[in-house]
């Protein structure tokens, strides 16, 4: 992100926020979350109008699931959870609300198995 001159809210030794607000922004941050989650760290985006950044910092115990508390779910349009071995999507918009929708909005690179597929 530094390198590529992308400013970011790190909140934690592990743990950074980053606004997407342009394409350009977009193309470099998808590359480096498929690097990040590569080596085993997580990422999470939130797409939505008027969530606050600051709000974006995860509760986290080393024996529970890491939380959102702070997040009005009410301005969140779409979630997505990436993971080395997948996407985890959860979405209120008409773009998202099949599996077979989601194709045209992940990278070529991915595979879909649509029939064990579910939004």
């Amino acid at each position: 992100m530094i390198k590529n001159k992308i400013p970011f809210y790190e909140h934690s030794l592990d743990g950074a926020i980053i606004k997407v607000d342009s394409e350009e922004k977009l193309s470099h941050v998808s590359g480096l979350a498929e690097e990040l989650v590569n080596n085993g760290l997580s990422i999470f985006i939130f797409y939505g109008e008027g969530i606050v950044e600051q709000d974006l910092i995860p509760l986290r115990q080393w024996n529970k699931p890491i939380e959102f508390k702070n997040v009005d779910i009410d301005k969140v349009d779409t979630f997505v959870d990436v993971e080395e071995v997948g996407f985890t999507i959860f979405s209120k918009s008409d773009l998202f609300n099949s599996p077979g929708k989601v194709q045209n909005y992940i990278p070529r690179s991915y595979s879909l198995d649509i029939n064990s597929s579910d939004i």
